[in-house]
């Protein structure tokens, strides 16, 4: 009777196939698995006409095409369900990295596979095997999966140039976060030669997206980022430190809570949390060796900054202060200032210190009210109302992200009213110049300034999307002393701007450019843009994001001596 069954199943048709096949496995399980076993028809269901799909790449943002494969129906299977698919990464690179096998049936049964690869992950060959597989309602017949084998090979984006680590460029020190040091001006003394420019090393990282690239710390021959993962995992609270040479991890570990921000001072490295806490390691090692936690908010940018020994820390939990602890023990509070806002009712959250440690003073922008403390015991030597953001988000704050940049005049503070952390978001803002010591203002200019600007030997370069220009101006009047165009093919600028003696560096969604400021052209660019510094020994840093499931960020490095 089970043999005439099944015989005659195929003529009666699609309709009468679920009820047939319901009632033999019901009598099929009273014979035993053996019998089932003993009268199923194991089948395939494609002959393919390629045994594997290959894609290379340059780097993790290069992009694959759909690789065809032609999937010959045998045995009628197209008579049963479309398959779905698997991917089977193997164990010696067990990440996906498959994005989707789209099945296209054609007209004449057969089916048309396209693969498509994902590769925004770390560089590294990754393979494994795509599984097509379905379930059959005839229960004599047993549909054997189709596989084929991928591979994917990601590459590094180049070849490295490990030359020597050229000297630190005399009187340097590290690069500490926005504008490079104490007065944020981002100026290296150093004339360059774009001939002698090229890349060193690329290296890929995870960088979720509440990291803030222009604090990065550039010295002693390494790089620090916070939340920087250079093992390609969800990074969580990792703190890792890497080789300026040639780009290898020197270190990664946990830290207590994850860090937004990180400067250093001589041997330690001081990470900041969004929940008011410094966690203080080592620049050999991820060890936890003192820890300060705050009276306020202290995820704040620009931030913090070193003078005199003592770190200043910037707090606004609803009222402004500005801390100043001992470097060597961190534990209290040297002093405390508070520091009202131009506008009552108003909160200026997210503002950073600017230190003159030769003079022994610092200076704050806080809620549009300039001020010089000293840095002894943060006393108020002078203080001025200055140009600031007056609208407010539905929290009754106004984020302002800024710090004063001091000139190498030792006269001027170069005021930024407030910014943007967004990639790419222009906002109508001041860019002002006042005394250095009382505040009065000499001059004033309203644009969409991208950053901060950076200044030397009396002129102030400022990037402004309003225009869509790099600006020069005069650090003494204000006036337009010449501009360089964004070339048409980029959207926006991006942050921290790099100047020498020679050249300026800047940086669009598209490229990194060179300004020759003798004859105001591009001497050199490459295509690639992002958050820019410079190490002291004159190796230009930088961190390019990547949108993408894993937030991948590229970290490259060019030796410009």
């Amino acid at each position: 009777m089970l043999s005439t069954m099944r015989r005659r199943l195929p003529a009666m048709g699609k309709l009468f196939a679920p009820v047939l096949a319901l009632g033999g496995s019901v009598m099929l399980a009273g014979c035993g698995g053996a019998v089932r076993d003993l009268l199923t028809d194991t089948r395939d269901m494609y002959q393919l006409n390629k045994s594997s799909a290959e894609c290379q790449v340059d780097q993790p943002t290069g992009t694959c095409q759909d690789v065809k494969i032609l999937a010959s129906k045998r045995h009628n299977f197209s008579e049963t369900f479309r398959p779905d698919w698997v991917e089977e990464a193997d164990a010696t690179s067990p990440v996906h990295v498959i994005d989707h096998v789209y099945r296209d049936p054609l007209a004449n049964g057969d089916m048309q596979l396209s693969v498509g690869f994902r590769t925004s992950v770390q560089p590294g060959i990754y393979t494994g095997t795509i599984k097509l597989f379905t379930l059959s309602l005839d229960p004599f017949t047993e549909w054997r999966p189709t596989t084929f084998r991928y591979r994917l090979e990601v590459r590094n984006g180049g070849t490295a140039n490990l030359s020597t680590l050229p000297a630190v460029i005399p009187g340097r020190e590290s690069w500490v976060g926005y504008g490079g040091g104490g007065t944020r001006a981002g100026y290296m003394p150093v004339s360059l030669d774009p001939a002698k420019f090229n890349a060193r090393w690329t290296r890929w990282v995870v960088s979720p997206t509440n990291s803030w690239g222009e604090s990065l710390y550039l010295g002693q021959g390494l790089i620090a980022l916070p939340e920087l993962d250079v093992g390609g995992g969800p990074s969580g609270r990792n703190a890792s430190v890497i080789s300026l040479k040639d780009g290898t991890e020197l270190w990664r570990a946990a830290l207590p809570e994850y860090p937004l921000q990180v400067i250093g001072h001589g041997d330690r490295l001081y990470w900041e949390a969004p929940t008011g806490r410094v966690m203080v390691t080592s620049t050999t090692a991820g060890t936890v060796l003192g820890d300060h936690t705050a009276k306020g908010n202290t995820a704040v940018a620009p931030g913090w900054t070193f003078a005199g020994g003592r770190l200043l820390m910037p707090t606004d939990p609803e009222v402004n202060y500005l801390s100043a602890l001992d470097v060597a023990d961190i534990k209290t509070p040297l002093w405390t200032t508070t520091l009202t806002d131009r506008i009552v009712g108003m909160n200026y959250a997210s503002w950073g210190v600017t230190a003159d440690a030769d003079t022994g003073v610092t200076y704050v922008n806080a809620g549009g009210v300039y001020r010089m403390l000293r840095l002894s015991d943060g006393g108020i030597q002078a203080e001025a109302r200055v140009p600031t953001r007056e609208d407010l988000d539905l929290l009754g704050q106004a984020w302002v992200h800024q710090a004063p940049v001091l000139p190498d005049d030792g006269m001027s503070a170069i005021l930024l009213s407030h910014r943007d952390l967004m990639r790419g978001s222009a906002v109508q803002n001041h860019l002002t110049v006042v005394d250095r010591t009382t505040g009065a203002q000499r001059w004033d200019a309203t644009g969409q300034f991208m950053d901060h600007p950076v200044t030397a030997n009396g002129v102030v370069y400022v990037s402004n999307q309003s225009t869509k220009a790099v600006e020069a101006r005069s650090l003494a009047d204000g006036s337009l002393l010449w501009t360089w165009p964004m070339p048409s093919t980029d959207g926006f600028w991006q942050r921290q701007m790099v100047l020498t003696d020679t050249h300026l560096f800047v940086s669009t969604d598209k490229q990194t450019v060179a300004i020759d400021l003798a004859t105001r052209t591009a001497a050199w660019q490459v295509p690639v843009g992002g958050w820019l510094g410079m190490t002291p020994e004159g190796v230009l840093v930088v961190v390019s994001p990547v949108a993408g499931a894993l937030q991948m960020s590229a970290l490259r490095t060019f030796n410009l001596r």
